[in-house]
């Protein structure tokens, strides 16, 4: 959560700052936090993510997915969820 994204902000500065590619920790919630998403500032979100995060258990759990949503608002980038099921991604 926020105590290794913190460190990989400290730590990693110039190895993660405008990647175009990242895989959302912990699912997309409660992995991260927004200050490494946007140091991170990726052209494509890959989500490993299954139907019932996505919809929060139909309204029911406790989790943070949207959160992760709200943090992503400002930066330009592309959502690929694994709940679609097979994607083919062209990497020009």
């Amino acid at each position: 959560g926020d105590e290794l994204a913190n460190y990989l902000i400290e730590n990693k500065y110039d190895q993660i700052k405008n990647v175009d590619y990242v895989q959302m920790a912990h699912h997309g919630q409660r992995g991260a936090n927004s200050q490494l998403y946007h140091v991170i500032d990726p052209k494509v979100c890959l989500w490993p993510i299954t139907d019932w995060i996505y919809t929060n258990n139909n309204g029911t759990a406790d989790l943070r997915f949207d959160e992760t949503i709200e943090w992503l608002k400002d930066i330009d980038h592309q959502d690929y969820y694994a709940k679609d099921g097979t994607l083919v991604i062209d990497m020009k």
